[in-house]
């Protein structure tokens, strides 16, 4: 038990001290790359320093005022880096304004889409209990008129020439002009008493 719990202790001790050391290597990696970018900027600064030292001797030489030249070299610098900011934040604002109309379009179709679905639901189950719904208020309503409470006026098909008016109170076109028999206008209700 002894022997491996000293031998746990002592790897865990390998393993810290390993981590240790690799820490350690990234460390100083990373400070060398650090003095190394330093030195790449200095050493840029150092050569800028120099041309521009070149660039005022020269212009002074030719009797030019350096400092006006490097104003104005120094104010095209900041327009064209405004100018530049300013096409960024334009090309994003229209990459926003783009997304958000693709966005609204997918939405909108999204809803048109949900629309047409309900409009052809409505439709089918319309023309679905459509018909039935009509066949059954037909029906309703012929039982209505029918004396006896048929659903169809010849339910056999067996009646040869029979009127409505036998069957029906449905008033006929005969009906008021003297023309209907007496047993057709008996079952007749008039509308004197219908008030």
């Amino acid at each position: 038990d002894e022997a491996l719990v000293r031998e746990a202790e002592e790897d865990e001790f390998t393993a810290k001290a390993d981590r240790i050391v690799n820490l350690k290597g990234n460390i100083d990696k990373v400070k060398s790359h650090l003095s190394a970018v330093r030195a790449r900027h200095v050493k840029a600064e150092n050569a800028m320093k120099e041309r521009l030292e070149r660039d005022k001797e020269r212009l002074m030489s030719e009797g030019i005022n350096p400092y006006e030249i490097f104003r104005r070299e120094a104010l095209k610098k900041q327009q064209d880096s405004t100018h530049s900011a300013a096409e960024g934040r334009l090309r994003e604002g229209r990459e926003v304004l783009a997304r958000r109309m693709a966005a609204e379009e997918h939405t909108h179709n999204k809803d048109e889409q949900k629309r047409r679905r309900a409009l052809a639901e409505r439709l089918s189950q319309r023309a679905a209990a459509g018909g039935l719904n009509k066949d059954q208020q037909n029906a309703k309503y012929i039982r209505h008129k029918t004396i006896a409470g048929n659903e169809t006026l010849d339910p056999t098909s067996r009646l040869q020439h029979i009127f409505p008016s036998k069957l029906t109170l449905i008033k006929t076109p005969k009906i008021g002009m003297g023309m209907a028999p007496p047993a057709g206008s008996a079952g007749v209700i008039p509308l004197d008493n219908l008030t």
